[in-house]
């Protein structure tokens, strides 16, 4: 049976494995997001394209018609400065490096003067490396939280406009 101390660092152990896991599922998060809002971009320059195209093409357009093009194409920016801001938004603290780790741990051992002082230094570090952990997973948790309240609000924007465009599809189509 393991003693107390084997059985703290256990815990720690495990404790700074979580950590390290979560830090994973949050960059796959901001991965997605980001992504997102990319795609979002895209569906937007897709949708300006086209309402340029319509207008290029069409040399008497319908006033209501050209009403609600404007109106989308209002409706297209602030989708697309949202989803612009989203790659704006940084990380701020990066995930404890193996140097930093390293030093941390020569700097424990230099200090160290038995084996039993050692054993109780130990968690001290498996602490210190789970409160950096617990600081970049906070900062990148709070930042993904960020991006996804501008790709809400880009997206929100974006289906107005789809609904502009489809109110101004029944017009163009009930004026011909």
């Amino acid at each position: 049976m393991a003693n107390l101390s084997e059985l703290r660092q256990l815990l720690l152990q495990k404790t700074l494995e979580r950590y390290e896991g979560e830090y994973e599922e949050l960059l796959e998060n901001w991965r997605d997001l980001e992504r997102k809002a990319q795609l979002t971009i895209t569906i937007a320059s897709a949708f300006l394209a086209g309402i340029f195209a319509f207008v290029r093409a069409g040399s008497s357009i319908n006033p209501d018609v050209k009403i609600f093009l404007i109106l989308a194409i209002i409706l297209l920016l602030p989708t697309l400065l949202c989803a612009l801001f989203v790659f704006s938004i940084k990380e701020r603290y990066i995930a404890p490096s193996g140097d930093t780790v390293r030093e941390f741990a020569i700097e424990l051992i230099n200090h160290a003067t038995t084996e039993p002082d050692l054993e109780e230094r130990v968690p001290d570090f498996l602490n210190e490396v789970i409160r950096q952990w617990e600081e970049v997973n906070e900062n990148l948790l709070q930042l993904n939280s960020e991006k996804a309240a501008m790709l809400l609000k880009s997206h929100i924007c974006l289906i107005a406009t789809m609904f502009v465009l489809l109110l101004d599809t029944v017009i163009f189509i009930l004026s011909i």
